[in-house]
């Protein structure tokens, strides 16, 4: 194990992979945190409501991209998305819905899982819908089914090459146990070669998840959490109704080597699992004669004859399982239920009031320790006291988010990076900075990109243009004439704009500002739109005949800057007019 994990750590070193993990969540009835701070505070505003299940990313600075219960999409600013009701998961369900980044998409699409509950005889079964945030976010494709039978159950982890895995499990929903179905894994390997999502892998193995028909709710074995560990070698799930925690291998989507701890039906059920960060333990929730247990199984005693056992305590009874320790037991009118692992790697706990909502939730610290601590109620997830935690927690990617290659190790993913293999800053873009013309100041600082300068002058020689040069830029510029009313320019004026652009390339230090005025007729705001297109139409057909574009500027001012009356005609004409002033002469 220890070898695997030093080999995914190299390659990340290796890929300079960015891992950025999501750092607000949204769940329960209006409940939210945000781990942006130092330390965890409250996040407000979101409309969620949902006793269970939901999902959530974020961008790469940790940001809030959207959100979803399995039955809604929001963005960030809490609105639906664009098609983005009537997804078929479901409230009820222990893990309703899951957020992936597709690969090779520049974390602009997004596949959404869904699963039913059990209280709906978990009739929708696994299906996708695909996000696409281009456009401010829109569900293009809803509700395709994968596969009609499963549990409430999804988890996910990365490959450590740039996709996922993504695991559901199963449901044998036959009134007679059916043997084909029931004790199956699904795993989805989601990579740039493949986000067509056919060719599951199928494994085969462990305890049957099937229908009871003798009880009341009979899909009630589907419910419980199911997780991959961070380093993906491990996978852990709580089945609810028959009471058991179980544990397999895992490697390259196929689930192995199952290991099972059965408590007593009779009295209590498991719901809630969780890895620590480095995956030496396994923590559960476990609801045991009328009490709350947070638990957990030290993965390190695992060798040779599976379980352990050892004489059970009697007042905290782990039911003889040597490996089993128990962290916290409440008396109270609470019910603890899912853990996630949060940003900070110390594992949260859900829990409500007597089935209503709770406005603080639980917080395992140091989960890696032998020594780790739970504080009940310690985390303000609401203000309102109708408002708060319920029984569910964000199912996440463990990175949250997308993740992210950064070839040259600039902080700039390569999808972003216009520079993939060069180290510069996000303000160029992922690009070093140029000194285009050698004078050693470079082109961000340098107010004559194109003439060799003094950096006393920021960049600029002693002499940026004469005042004869000058004073023929602005002579041509009162020949620049458009069409009445708009921006296109009357017939000839391009001979007089070249010889603007012959100045400007003998003398290639000055940067100009090209400035659009109007008369006062009509409506000032349209003046003003006018004003700056006519502007932009001197701007661009100066650059087309190659005059750099960083040494022009363009603004209109619409009717504010006359220069004659606007009561006769002829001071109206005097106005509409172009002007180009050199805004870096040092002469």
């Amino acid at each position: 194990m220890k070898t695997i994990k030093l080999a995914v750590s190299i390659l990340m070193l290796l890929l300079n992979v960015s891992i950025i993990k999501a750092q607000t969540w949204y769940f329960g009835s209006g409940a939210g945190i945000n781990f942006n701070g130092a330390s965890v505070s409250l996040s407000e505003g979101s409309p969620i409501n949902t006793s269970e299940g939901c999902s959530i990313v974020s961008d790469k600075d940790g940001n809030v991209i959207f959100y979803t219960d399995g039955r809604t999409v929001w963005s960030k600013y809490h609105l639906p998305l664009i098609n983005g009701t009537g997804l078929l998961g479901n409230s009820s369900a222990t893990q309703s819905a899951l957020i992936i980044p597709i690969p090779n998409t520049s974390c602009k699409k997004y596949f959404i899982f869904t699963v039913d509950a059990a209280e709906h005889d978990l009739q929708n079964g696994l299906r996708y819908n695909v996000v696409d945030m281009s456009n401010g976010g829109e569900v293009t494709i809803k509700n395709k089914l994968l596969f009609p039978s499963v549990s409430e159950k999804l988890s996910v982890v990365s490959d450590n090459n740039g996709g996922y895995y993504v695991l559901a499990h199963d449901f044998d929903n036959s009134l007679y146990q059916n043997p084909s179905l029931g004790n199956q894994f699904i795993c989805y390997h989601i990579n740039s070669n493949n986000t067509d999502l056919k060719d599951p892998i199928i494994s085969k193995i462990g305890s049957y998840h099937k229908r009871f028909l003798n009880k009341y709710n009979q899909y009630q074995n589907s419910q419980g959490q199911l997780k991959i560990s961070p380093d993906g070698a491990k996978v852990a799930l709580a089945v609810t109704q028959e009471n058991f925690i179980e544990i397999f291998d895992f490697a390259d989507g196929v689930v192995s080597n199952p290991k099972k701890y059965v408590f007593d039906r009779k009295s209590g059920y498991v719901y809630g699992v969780e890895f620590s960060p480095n995956g030496s333990f396994v923590y559960f929730t476990h609801l045991y004669n009328g009490a709350n247990f947070l638990r957990r199984i030290n993965l390190r005693l695992l060798s040779g004859a599976f379980p352990k056992t050892l004489i059970s305590n009697i007042n905290y009874p782990t039911y003889g399982f040597q490996e089993v320790k128990n962290i916290y037991k409440t008396t109270q009118d609470y019910s603890i239920g899912a853990l996630q692992l949060g940003p900070d790697n110390n594992i949260y706990v859900a829990n409500r009031t007597a089935g209503n909502s709770q406005q603080r939730i639980g917080i395992i610290t140091n989960p890696d320790s032998e020594i780790a601590t739970f504080k009940f109620n310690a985390i303000q997830v609401s203000k309102n006291p109708a408002l708060g935690s319920m029984m569910g927690l964000p199912t996440l990617l463990n990175e949250g988010s997308c993740k992210c290659i950064d070839t040259d190790g600039d902080n700039v993913c390569d999808e972003n990076d216009l520079c993939p293999t060069l180290p510069g800053p996000l303000d160029n873009e992922g690009c070093p900075y140029t000194d285009a013309d050698g004078d050693g100041v470079l082109d961000k600082d340098d107010k004559c990109v194109d003439a060799p300068g003094l950096p006393v002058n920021d960049g600029c020689p002693d002499k940026i243009i004469t005042q004869d040069a000058e004073r023929k830029l602005n002579e041509y510029a009162k020949t620049i004439l458009f069409n009445v009313g708009k921006y296109t320019f009357l017939d000839g004026v391009t001979e007089q704009l070249d010889e603007i652009v012959f100045i400007m390339k003998q003398y290639n230090a000055a940067n100009i500002l090209i400035e659009g005025h109007t008369d006062s007729a009509g409506n000032e705001t349209k003046n003003l739109i006018l004003s700056d297109n006519r502007a932009n139409a001197v701007r661009k057909y100066l650059i087309s005949k190659g005059v750099n574009a960083k040494r022009l500027t363009a603004k209109g001012y619409g009717e504010t800057k006359p220069i004659a009356s606007n009561r006769t005609m002829e001071g109206m004409e005097k106005n509409r007019r172009v002007e180009l002033k050199v805004i870096n002469n040092n002469n």
